[in-house]
């Protein structure tokens, strides 16, 4: 008689309590040299905090692996304790959070504030917000909390674009988070991701356009990348190609057919940076960035040529 063992791999229950954690084992890592790289490669030191699991929002594009659309948080008094463990053990310059969203819970982050202050555990940070969650009163958090930069993901300056990705915010929200951080002495960088369906000329206008007016300090840009499992997925999964993933993050290949050529998000990445760095360098008076100026306004009008070439 043959006995068949099948051993079924059922997913463990999600541990709510994340204050019940310990801390990273940051005693496993030879954080010398970790400083050491760190400050030659970007003059400072840069250390890691995470505080929350999950995200409840929708956007059709997003890969939820791990978590889904549950979301926990550790409590501001942990996240408080570890910073002023990590200042008082290992002195970073600077931490990163990396949350997909930094303090959702409301008041999370004036309660967060008050306790860096009261135990003088502030330590420079950024973080990533949703920009319908920047408030007057969330982003003097942020400043007191000693934030130095906080990245938005803007994605588009057409609402008819943000909307088709589920993203349940407006471009008013992302216009007047900007301009609230900014007020407060914080840093703004734009996430911005182009060639999503439907999206023509007028809507990647729209997109210059908000980058433009808005200022931002920083921004990074992407195509749409379409993750197994997501909504935006299932909508073009008929049109991949051969090449169903990328080989390198910054890769800006389109694995769709999207609504213009690929070359043309090529070009335009180069487009909308040049405009960035001129806009940005007279802004700031970086004195070297105004002596590229040339520069960056002859590939800005190159680039604004080919975009135009695309559309004959």
């Amino acid at each position: 008689m043959r006995w068949r063992i099948r051993f079924i791999h059922a997913r463990r229950p999600d541990i709510s309590n994340l204050d019940a954690l310990p801390f990273p084992a940051w005693d496993l890592i030879d954080v010398e040299k970790y400083k050491k790289i760190w400050r030659e490669h970007h003059g400072y030191y840069s250390m890691n905090m995470v505080t929350t699991r999950g995200c409840p929002y929708h956007c059709n594009w997003c890969a939820k692996p791990i978590w889904g659309q549950r979301y926990n948080s550790r409590s501001a008094e942990n996240v408080a304790a570890e910073m002023k463990w990590l200042k008082e053990n290992f002195a970073p310059d600077h931490i990163w959070f990396a949350d997909d969203i930094f303090g959702l819970k409301p008041n999370w982050v004036e309660k967060f504030a008050e306790l860096l202050r009261e135990n003088n555990s502030a330590i420079p940070f950024k973080c990533l917000k949703r920009a319908d969650l920047v408030t007057e009163k969330t982003a003097l958090a942020l400043a007191k909390a000693g934030c130095k930069t906080v990245w938005l993901g803007a994605e588009s300056g057409s609402q008819k674009i943000l909307d088709a990705m589920d993203k349940g915010d407006k471009v008013e929200d992302i216009y007047r988070a900007a301009e609230l951080l900014h007020k407060n002495g914080i840093e703004v960088g734009f996430f911005l991701q182009f060639g999503y369906p439907g999206e023509g000329w007028d809507d990647v206008q729209k997109t210059l356009k908000m980058v433009r007016e808005c200022a931002p300090d920083d921004i990074g840009i992407s195509v749409s990348y379409p993750f197994p499992g997501t909504k935006f997925f299932e909508r073009v999964k008929m049109e991949l190609g051969e090449k169903q993933n990328w080989v390198d993050s910054d890769d800006l290949a389109m694995l769709y057919h999207g609504p213009f050529p690929q070359a043309f998000y090529r070009v335009l990445h180069g487009r909308v940076h040049h405009e960035f760095r001129m806009r940005r360098a007279w802004r700031k008076r970086d004195l070297r960035g105004m002596i590229r100026a040339p520069y960056y306004l002859l590939g800005m009008a190159r680039a604004e040529m080919r975009l135009r070439s695309f559309l004959r």
